[in-house]
Parts: C-alpha cells; structure tokens; sequence
C-alpha cells in the first residue's frame, strides 16, 4: 500500500509477525487473517532492523528491540470472497491481498523468472486416490502465504498472470516476486503492472 500510494517500497520485518506473533505458530503454521490482526495492534519495523532469518523463527521467540522505531502499521483488513478471480482482481486494483498457496514443491522453490505455470499441487494424482474436487486438493496443501501485488499479461507469451511478493527476499525469484499464471487463459494486453 505504502509502495502505491507513496511511490517507494517501505520493506518491512516479515521475522517480526513469524518471532513475534504468539497467536500462530512461527515457521510451524499460522494463519494469515491472524498475522494481519497482529500488525493491527502492533506496528511492524524495518526489514533491515528485524531482518529474515531463513525459517528459523519460532513463535513467542521475539527478539524484537523495542527501542527500534516503528516502521508501519495497518489500521485494518478486509477479506475478499475466495475462488472469484474478477473479485479479486478488483481487491488487488485497490492494495495488495494475502493469500495462501502450496509453495512446497521444486517448481515454485527453484522459480527464477517468466509466468510460473506449473503447479504444487498433484491434481492427477489426488483424483486417482478418489478425490473429487480440485479446490479439496487445494485446500489441504496450503502452507504458504504470499501477498498479490497486482497482475498483468505477458507481451511474448499473452499469458495472463498475478505478481505475487514472496518472503523469500529478493534472491528468490524477480527480485523477491513471481509472475504466476492467473485464470489459465490468453488474453491480450489487461492488467496492471
């Protein structure tokens, strides 16, 4: 929010809510809605005062200095209604959305650039084993969450696709970001970088 309406990229702890956060679980799990309730009430410092340290945290392992300034903080969040992607199209035009994926596989651990297409997800698989609905296979390999930052069309390929914010830091993919491919189909030229 503060990257669109002030034209910079406020980086901010992701350790902190993961360290900090006694409500979930550290690196062990957690929930998104509750991180967010978290930065509510307590404001988030600067990355580089409270840096990433690479799946390590623990939650109630704070090791948060409290004469650091505080860097930002939201006042609140809204949740938008799952599986209808012009809904959320609309939530991304306005600030960027969390969301939880599967990010444990070699295609999304090992990306390093274009439309990410491929997916965590064994749908195949889970429907020889007689489960019937994509969104049950979905919904129990989530185990990461990532924030949509905005969404575009690639102009080689006309890929549609979301530009995620990973927590990685900016070795991983673009630069700390992913373009990963949005409603399966080819359309020209939409979206908005």
């Amino acid at each position: 929010v503060v990257a669109a309406d002030r034209g910079y990229l406020n980086a901010l702890s992701d350790e902190q809510i993961i360290d900090c956060d006694a409500a979930n679980h550290g690196c062990e799990g957690g929930d998104p809605q509750i991180a967010l309730t978290y930065v509510v009430d307590q404001p988030l410092v600067a990355k580089s005062d409270y840096p990433f340290n690479a799946g390590k945290g623990h939650a109630s392992q704070c090791a948060l200095n409290e004469a650091v300034a505080s860097a930002s903080q939201i006042q609140s969040y809204l949740y938008v209604q799952p599986c209808d992607e012009t809904v959320l199209m609309q939530a991304v035009a306005r600030g960027p959305v969390v969301v939880a994926i599967d990010a444990y596989c070699d295609a999304f651990m090992q990306y390093s650039g274009g439309v990410l297409s491929d997916s965590c997800v064994d749908v195949t698989g889970a429907a020889a084993a007689g489960t019937t609905t994509v969104d049950a296979v979905c919904e129990d390999s989530l185990n990461h969450a990532v924030a949509i930052v905005g969404y575009g069309a690639d102009g080689k390929t006309g890929l549609n696709y979301w530009i995620i914010k990973n927590s990685g830091g900016s070795s991983w993919g673009e630069k700390g970001f992913a373009r990963v491919l949005r409603g399966g189909g080819i359309e020209g030229g939409e979206g908005k970088d």
